[in-house]
């Protein structure tokens, strides 16, 4: 459902409500620019509805001719919460909520003529991306996601994340975000070695389809050495694939919050 749609300086901004799940009942809100010309062109997905300001990833996007989309996938725009009642079978959790949100986005942008299928990108930052790599794990038609500084739960592997080195574990976070994860996560505090999974084997599952992890010098959430062992983990499934360009990590001066989007976006 097209809630209101704006045009200016030949920019369109459609603001939507997606519908879909039992009965219709389960919602979406979601924001998408267009830019001027005929298409089709590549998109960028940010995990908000605000429109793309010129400082993050939309707003950046559009100005280098990609479509810039949004959807209420955040801390302060979380729709994936009512999800809960309307699919009693699973337990799935917050930030996995959101992630599968997003593919209810791009079934929506499947849809657009304007649309490049063959280049959707996605992006987070921090829990927000915790959930990009999520959703680029799920979803193949995610063809590339840039996840910022995700620590633990992301690209930060459990088994290497540690208070100790300033960062975040399963104890700190399920103790103070119990609803992130599944709650069986808890179970393995102090057990990291028996984790069946981790942050580098997710993000092998996005491979071949590019991978950019970023993070700060001096993030206390995402430490650089558990960050470079992910990615050199990692790097052994895109070289089998025969895609080893397409993994890449960048890290930016500063602390957690240090990212350049004009870098990534390059």
């Amino acid at each position: 459902s097209v809630l209101n749609e704006t045009t200016a300086n030949g920019q369109i901004t459609r603001n939507l409500r997606l519908e879909f799940g039992p009965d219709q009942k389960a919602t979406l809100r979601a924001t998408i620019t267009i830019p001027e010309g005929p298409g089709p062109f590549p998109v960028m997905i940010s995990p908000s509805i605000n429109a793309p300001g010129a400082a993050g990833f939309g707003g950046v996007a559009l100005a280098r001719g990609y479509i810039a989309a949004g959807f209420a996938g955040n801390d302060g725009q979380n729709d994936a919460n009512a999800y809960v009642p309307l699919y009693p079978d699973f337990d799935f959790a917050d930030l996995p909520r959101r992630a599968w949100s997003c593919q209810m986005l791009v079934d929506y942008l499947y849809t657009l003529p304007q649309v490049d299928k063959a280049h959707i990108a996605l992006n987070g930052y921090s829990r927000d991306g915790k959930m990009a790599l999520v959703a680029a794990g799920l979803d193949t038609r995610i063809a590339a996601v840039i996840p910022g500084s995700t620590g633990v739960g992301g690209v930060m592997p459990w088994r290497l994340g540690s208070e100790r080195g300033f960062g975040e574990s399963i104890e700190s976070t399920t103790r103070n975000f119990p609803t992130w994860f599944v709650p069986r996560l808890r179970f393995f505090s102090g057990r990291e070695d028996r984790l069946p999974v981790d942050g580098n084997l997710l993000v092998t599952l996005v491979a071949p389809r590019p991978v950019l992890i970023t993070y700060g010098n001096n993030d206390e959430v995402s430490q650089p050495w558990p960050m470079e062992q992910a990615y050199r983990s990692a790097l052994r499934a895109f070289e089998v694939l025969g895609k080893p360009d397409a993994l890449g990590i960048m890290h930016s001066p500063g602390y957690h919050g240090a990212n350049d989007v004009q870098a990534a976006m390059d």
